[in-house]
């Protein structure tokens, strides 16, 4: 199930990103990618990130 926060609902036209994230660490490196553990700042939510 996606979490989300008000900020994000907005659908704002604004190039400025809404998403604030807060790098803590690095979870694990493959072949295809890093994967990161991050809070979202917004909502105050922790979630692992691929990129």
């Amino acid at each position: 199930m996606e979490e989300s926060c008000s900020r994000c609902d907005q659908g704002t036209d604004n190039s400025e990103n809404v998403h604030e994230y807060e790098e803590h660490r690095v979870i694990g490196k493959g072949a295809y990618g890093v994967v990161y553990l991050v809070t979202h700042i917004p909502s105050n939510i922790q979630a692992s990130i691929f990129a």
